[in-house]
């Protein structure tokens, strides 16, 4: 997610990914900036602005994933809303993989980026838990933390069970007023199953990058930013973690 301070609104704004790790949980990526990944891949440098991973059970050990982002729009010549983009690869973490397909759903040429979706279904040889992630590079440039750095969206799946991962649909863009000790954003999710769902920031290794000083969340998801001294337009990037641990 970005965190980008406007003159004309004296707010920011987050780009953020979801992801989850352990256990039936989703993890939603709130960069103030941008977000990087592990593997320095050339054509996707600096374009990264947003990502989710969020499953559900089927049949026998079938789980169907839906992985979300948004990337930078003229980076890859203006894709319209119905085409098919590709944006590197999703891990299953059974050792397979697949190239990320992804359906273009909406675009905001002034912000420069575009949104989509794909959906894929992995039959996994057996029960067990395992972490299905994508992760590339770079984060943006142009962010006060993390910048150029790789990015990781990751969730923890459990198959053989019939649970499925919270979800979290979030702006691209989150704003957030400057000059505020602090600043606050309710973030929601939600859960399929009804459970009940804990926030925290997500760890170093869970995506790649760490967290600007001053930032925190509450465990029902009230993100707090010291916003005192930020100026218009600047970017930040952090990462979210919500648990489903029913």
């Amino acid at each position: 997610m970005f965190l980008l301070f406007t003159p004309s609104s004296k707010s920011c704004c987050f780009e953020h990914r979801a992801f989850r790790p352990l256990f039936h949980y989703a993890r939603a990526l709130f960069l103030l900036g941008l977000v990087s990944v592990l593997f320095s891949t050339e054509a996707f440098a600096t374009h990264y602005r947003y990502g989710s991973i969020s499953w559900v059970p089927g049949t026998g050990n079938n789980i169907t994933f839906t992985v979300r982002q948004a990337w930078r729009h003229t980076a890859f010549s203006n894709p319209a809303v119905g085409t098919t983009v590709s944006t590197g690869t999703f891990f299953y973490g059974d050792g397979g993989s697949v190239s990320i397909q992804l359906l273009v759903t909406s675009v905001n040429a002034g912000e420069d980026w575009f949104f989509g979706e794909f959906v894929v279904t992995r039959n996994y040889a057996t029960t067990g838990t395992y972490t299905a992630y994508s992760n590339d590079c770079c984060r943006i440039s142009t962010l006060q933390n993390n910048a150029d750095g790789n990015f990781r969206a990751e969730t923890r799946v459990n198959v053989g069970t019939a649970n499925s991962s919270p979800v979290i649909l979030s702006p691209v863009i989150l704003n957030m007023q400057t000059g505020q000790n602090p600043a606050g954003y309710q973030i929601t999710a939600s859960d399929p199953n009804g459970d009940n769902l804990v926030f925290r920031l997500a760890t170093t290794s869970e995506f790649s990058g760490s967290h600007p000083a001053g930032l925190s969340i509450s465990s029902s998801g009230l993100l707090s930013f010291n916003t005192v001294g930020k100026l218009a337009g600047e970017l930040y990037s952090t990462a979210i973690v919500v648990e489903d641990l029913d």
